[in-house]
């Protein structure tokens, strides 16, 4: 075994019975892979195998942090940080001498959500807490936080996020106002990347607030009487100003090491560095909930079918597009040609279809009949087909596996189909066209 500082070694039996050697390394030492000689009961096939443990914690900056087992931190220098055993952060307390001398309690609910926070004068959760915020949501996005005496301090106003839908994106993006109990109500301006940039008044009498954020979220500049006082800016989510933490919903993030405290609920799945911010390319990409990093770029539609299983909001032009219902303001049930203001009335034909689906993406040269029976990257395949009495239509998609689907309007559920084959007989097929993907993963 080679090793870097290790402490006391020791052989044991494992529970497929193989013999393996052990040694602990304090959390001091510098992360090192460690090779194991595994010796087989026969003697043969000696080989070196990386043997994944418990975690470790890493020499940061000027200070040591240690983790636990379950890969949470537990220290940073800063604060003493407590879970319970969801991995969810449920106490912060200073943890040195410097600095504000407080402590943190989060409460939670059923679905992870953030819906109480307290704070106290002391490190030690004694006494009447200074300051005890309850949080009320809509899905994920916040609508209101609450004071001991269920007045609201403030209130939030959401709208479509990177996404294209009301929470896709995690709220990313989508919030639109907020009021203030003392300082009225305001209009977020955001960057492409979903990040809060500035507060208008909505008297429209000038900005009270803008934001300047370094690569990784970090605060650069904030200006203005609602600077402070509005808790949503880098990525759209709550910051908490005693402990500079944003929280995401799973997970919270700190800005200043540009990394998250614990390890990602999704595992390896949501990419194989547990601890790492999208990629590390946060001014590029963007993280919903603190599972896993987006980039930001419309993705081929997947096959979905819980998502779509909804009879009344969306039917198969939305479906087809990947857009739900209410995307861009316009009403649920989309039809060929809504979003550019043509709304079918008479007879269809296939020719009428296909001047409807380009009114809806204007200007783009890319919508249309595929290229070598290929769409450009960005683009997915749609394939419509009109009853035989032209009353009627029907749309399918490609979806990103290369397999088709649909969402019939009687049934109202989503499901994988034969392109060839329409919803209903003696529907006519047209060709099929690119149209672009939608920004909803």
């Amino acid at each position: 075994m080679r090793h870097a500082q290790a402490g006391a070694c020791h052989t044991t039996l494992d529970a497929a019975e193989f013999w393996f050697v052990a040694c602990t390394v304090p959390n001091y030492a510098p992360l090192v892979l460690m090779n194991l000689t595994a010796n087989h009961a026969n003697h043969a096939n000696r080989k070196n195998h990386p043997r994944r443990g418990c975690s470790r914690g890493s020499s940061i900056s000027r200070f040591t942090a240690s983790d636990q087992c379950l890969g949470n931190l537990t220290s940073d220098g800063r604060w003493t940080y407590i879970w319970d055993a969801e991995n969810r952060l449920v106490k912060l307390a200073a943890g040195t001498g410097v600095g504000p001398q407080i402590s943190l309690q989060f409460d939670y609910d059923h679905q992870g959500r953030r819906i109480r926070q307290r704070v106290w004068n002391n490190k030690t959760w004694i006494g009447n807490p200074t300051n005890d915020v309850r949080y009320v949501y809509d899905g994920w996005n916040l609508l209101a936080s609450l004071n001991p005496a269920s007045a609201v301090p403030q209130a939030y106003l959401w709208g479509l996020d990177l996404s294209g839908t009301m929470q896709g994106a995690g709220g990313v993006g989508g919030l639109l106002a907020i009021t203030d109990a003392s300082q009225g109500s305001h209009f977020c301006a955001h960057d492409g990347n979903g990040n809060v940039t500035a507060l208008v008044k909505a008297d429209g009498s000038g900005l009270a607030a803008q934001y300047e954020y370094g690569p990784f979220g970090e605060p650069l500049r904030a200006t203005g009487p609602m600077a402070k006082a509005n808790p949503f800016r880098f990525s759209t989510k709550y910051q908490d100003d005693e402990s500079d933490l944003i929280y995401y919903g799973y997970r919270y993030y700190n800005p200043s090491t540009g990394r998250w405290p614990n390890s990602d609920p999704m595992e390896e799945e949501g990419g194989f560095n547990l601890y790492g911010m999208v990629f590390n390319d946060p001014v590029n990409a963007y993280d919903a909930f603190g599972l896993q990093g987006k980039d930001g770029k419309p993705k081929p539609p997947k096959w979905d079918p819980g998502f779509w299983n909804t009879p009344a909001n969306n039917n198969c032009c939305n479906y087809a597009y990947d857009r739900p219902g209410g995307w861009n303001n316009t009403p649920y049930n989309l039809q060929p040609g809504e979003l550019g203001g043509m709304k079918p009335a008479t007879k269809q034909s296939c020719d009428d279809i296909k001047k409807r689906v380009k009114a809806d993406f204007p200007n783009d040269p890319n919508v249309g009949a595929p290229k070598d029976g290929k769409c450009p990257e960005g683009y997915h395949k749609i394939k419509p087909w009109v009853s035989a009495d032209g009353w009627g239509f029907h749309m399918q998609r490609q979806d990103d596996d290369g397999k088709w689907s649909e969402k019939p309007g009687a049934l109202g559920k989503a499901q994988r189909c034969n392109p060839n084959k329409p919803e209903q007989k003696g529907d006519k097929p047209c060709d099929e066209m690119c149209v672009p993907n939608a920004a909803r993963y």
